[in-house]
């Protein structure tokens, strides 16, 4: 049966927990990026220290359960098919469980590669409207959107993620069409 247990490793506060994965002859481990000051947790029994105070227990143990069961699930999808389950396997696993990209392209973690993807696919993309292909006019107004959303994203100094597009960022979104890119409210 497949066992998945952590560990606190290093000397340095906050440690980063390890995930240590095996099941017959497979034995691998990885950094599981949840933290924890060394003197809460015990390499004894693997768990949060019972002295802790009760909130930051129960988040650290409700992170590391999740990540068990999305360890094991992946496993039981894997295995049967004969992928490689390595290191490299349980880090891409917790990298999507932080919905941490694995490459500096990820149209599923990045909101811009996944519009560059979206243009890119309306090209061939029939309008379910009119069951034409999407107009080339359609195509350049979502470019000129994509373009306006560079600008932005440089201007924040950060890569806007697709779980940030909400009604904040709409507002300053909007708010920087207006003010630095001086555009009237009907491009807005």
């Amino acid at each position: 049966m497949a066992s998945v247990k952590f560990r606190a490793m290093g000397k340095n506060d906050p440690v980063n927990l390890n995930v240590r994965f095996y099941h017959n002859k497979i034995d691998c481990s990885a950094k599981t990026n949840i933290f924890i000051l060394s003197k809460d947790w015990s390499n004894k029994t693997f768990k949060v220290k019972q002295n802790v105070d009760e909130n930051l227990k129960s988040e650290i143990e409700n992170k590391l359960k999740d990540l068990k069961e999305i360890i094991l699930k992946q496993f039981s999808i894997d295995y049967p098919k004969g992928n490689l389950i390595d290191s490299t396997w349980l880090t891409g696993i917790i990298n999507k469980c932080h919905d941490k990209p694995v490459e500096g392209v990820d149209e599923s973690v990045y909101f811009l590669d996944f519009l560059s993807n979206y243009i890119e696919q309306s090209k061939t993309r029939l309008n379910p409207k009119t069951g034409e292909i999407i107009s080339p006019r359609t195509i350049q107004n979502y470019t000129t959107t994509l373009k306006r959303l560079q600008e932005f994203e440089t201007l924040q100094i950060a890569r806007l993620r697709t779980k940030e597009i909400n009604l904040d960022f709409h507002k300053k979104f909007t708010s920087f069409l207006k003010v630095e890119g001086n555009y009237s409210n009907t491009l807005v």
